[in-house]
């Protein structure tokens, strides 16, 4: 395998992950301008004082449905393996993480109570939206979709039952094609962008739940992702939960980035 400097990832390089952290500079920054314009301060301060639960699901009947379906599917397409090595296993990885951060923040974007500002909304989900599909085609895995939700008010949890019961088998054909590990770091990375937007507007705690679960199933170092599961950037360094939420996902990028 060649290693040289000359055939580097345009991702390794300086430059490279300047321009990944801007993406994820632009993606927050936008989607919190629309919940602040929109959000409904009702909700908001449920969340926030535990009114409205951030983690009313943990259905296990959901997952353990959506496992045997996926598995089902898995033996009448013969899905395999994909034949890779470490470093092809590492970017898939990394790929599964992106793709759920992405989905995540799309999902938190279209169920924070913006809806009636489509002229905004639409045109930011749909660009979002494609980057997931182009990054579920490059994994060769269905991408994954919004799901209707019955109730703003449930949006939390009803986004985390259909992550968990895996709807278009995304976490089962990540986990078939590469490893376990690929389908919970998707899952992992969707809650983290859904969360997200909550802690940029200082209402943190959206998804504790299953930030704690998929963290450790991805095997996620704790101190990268128990600010956002306990719900609290106290400790973590920066003036605004803005620049707090910034910083943790851009560690959280690079950490998985580069490792295994």
């Amino acid at each position: 395998m060649n290693t040289g400097a000359g055939t580097r990832r345009w991702s390794d390089s300086r430059l490279g992950r300047g321009a990944i952290f801007l993406g994820i500079v632009w993606s927050i920054a936008g989607a919190s301008l629309l919940i602040l314009q929109g959000l409904p301060s009702l909700l908001v301060e449920a969340v926030a004082v535990g009114l409205i639960s951030a983690d009313l699901t943990g259905d296990r009947r959901a997952r353990a449905d959506g496992i045997q379906r996926c598995a089902e599917q898995d033996v009448a397409q013969a899905d395999r393996q994909a034949v890779v090595n470490d470093a092809a296993l590492q970017r898939a990885r990394y790929s599964a993480f992106r793709m759920g951060r992405s989905f995540g923040l799309a999902a938190g974007t279209a169920f924070s109570g913006t809806s009636g500002r489509s002229e905004q909304v639409t045109p930011m989900l749909q660009q979002v939206m494609q980057e997931v599909h182009g990054q579920a085609a490059s994994l060769g895995v269905p991408a994954p979709e919004l799901p209707v939700v019955r109730h703003m008010s449930t949006a939390l949890s009803e986004f985390a039952d259909d992550l968990s019961g895996d709807r278009q088998c995304t976490a089962a054909r990540l986990a078939s094609r590469y490893s376990p590990v690929h389908g919970e770091i998707y899952r992992f990375g969707a809650v983290i962008g859904y969360a997200a937007i909550f802690c940029v507007n200082d209402v943190c705690g959206a998804h504790g739940t299953e930030i704690r679960r998929y963290g450790l199933a991805a095997g996620i170092p704790e101190h990268l992702w128990l600010p956002m599961a306990r719900g609290s950037l106290a400790d973590v360094p920066g003036t605004s939960p803005r620049e707090k939420t910034l910083g943790l996902l851009a560690i959280l990028d690079e950490h998985v980035r580069v490792n295994r």
